[in-house]
């Protein structure tokens, strides 16, 4: 578990922090897997595929997995979006 310190980091994280935190993509899809009939079929598949993909980027060089383009859902594109102009916005 992270702490609140790499959490809040002001400065670029170490390479160790920096897989650590890439790997909640993951963890959020098997948490994700383990809810049995909890919502329909549809609300499960794009809630998967934002976990799975609201960290990659257009161009290809997201992560976890480098998916580009058209091949990220454009539900995580969205929430990815949101993100960004939340941490653009917000006051440390």
């Amino acid at each position: 578990m992270p702490s609140e310190d790499m959490l809040l980091k002001t400065v670029w994280l170490m390479k160790n922090e920096f897989e650590y935190m890439k790997s909640h993509s993951a963890r959020g899809c098997e948490f994700l897997s383990n809810i049995e009939n909890a919502w329909n079929r549809e609300y499960g598949k794009i809630s998967y595929e934002i976990c799975s993909y609201h960290h990659e980027r257009y161009d290809g060089k997201g992560h976890p997995d480098g998916p580009g383009g058209d091949d990220i859902p454009i539900s995580a594109r969205i929430v990815s979006l949101a993100g960004v102009y939340d941490a653009l916005v917000s006051v440390c």
